[in-house]
């Protein structure tokens, strides 16, 4: 004797692998999805990287040139930096996907946040307020030459951080 199967039972099995296979799909499809965005995020991430290393060797210019009209004496020296113009918008964002804590390690991340805030409107102000101060005479040539060639030494060390982590993302 031969059992047949009930109409009820082929549609519970039929509405039953339908639903697993729709789940699959959602699943793998939302999986596709993260990839291909934190993929994208990488890149972006990248290209914001290389922005802001012009922006580093612009900077590093900038105070060079300073120091030349520093030590000629010269009080026309012009610079003024203009950290406020970094780009940080895929740095935050890729953080908060967790695609930072993911590729780096936490010594890195604790140096990205150091650069950070050091590389924000509070410093440049407080820089250009000092080639201010010398050109005033409030400060001597010792002091602003100090602080610049510091302020070179960060750069420097900041610019070497982004190149490594360059290297990381790509």
């Amino acid at each position: 004797m031969e059992v047949q199967p009930t109409p009820f039972m082929s549609s519970f099995w039929g509405s039953f692998f339908g639903f697993v296979f729709a789940l699959a799909l959602f699943y793998i499809t939302e999986w596709i999805k993260s990839y291909r965005f934190k993929k994208q995020l990488k890149k972006y991430l990248v290209k914001e990287f290389k922005f802001n290393l012009l922006l580093f060797e612009e900077w590093k210019q900038t105070i060079e040139r300073m120091l030349r009209g520093i030590a000629a004496q010269d009080r026309q020296t012009y610079g003024y930096l203009r950290y406020s113009e970094i780009v940080t918008y895929f740095l935050q964002r890729s953080y908060q996907e967790g695609i930072i804590t993911d590729i780096i390690k936490d010594e890195d991340i604790k140096d990205l946040s150091n650069l950070l805030s050091m590389i924000n409107i509070n410093a440049e102000t407080y820089v250009n307020k000092h080639l201010i101060d010398w050109k005033s005479g409030s400060i001597d040539q010792k002091n602003i030459t100090q602080k610049l060639n510091h302020e070179l030494d960060e750069l420097n060390k900041h610019r070497k951080l982004i190149e490594g982590l360059m290297d990381k993302f790509n």
